[in-house]
């Protein structure tokens, strides 16, 4: 569903200068509280930033940020 949005708002043909956005996402794990969830969101945010911008990133609970083109087909982080 990211990707989807992601590439909707990049391909859509407003005036003026182009548009793109950068998602970060995560999941919730047992234990988690809101601010868990906003703290990694945030970083894989920052992340897509970073990388390029017009990106979606990914961080595990483990901290670990990947890109959601790295991610195995048919993991449900889109």
């Amino acid at each position: 569903m990211a990707e989807r949005l992601r590439s909707d708002v990049a391909g859509a043909e407003l005036p003026g200068a182009s548009v793109t956005i950068s998602i970060g996402l995560t999941s919730y794990h047992p234990g988690d509280v809101a601010r868990d969830l906003l703290i990694r969101a945030d970083r894989a945010l920052y992340c897509a930033k970073q990388g390029g911008r017009n990106r979606i990133e990914v961080m595990t609970a483990e901290r670990a940020v990947v890109p959601v083109a790295d991610m195995a087909e048919g993991e449900d982080a889109r």
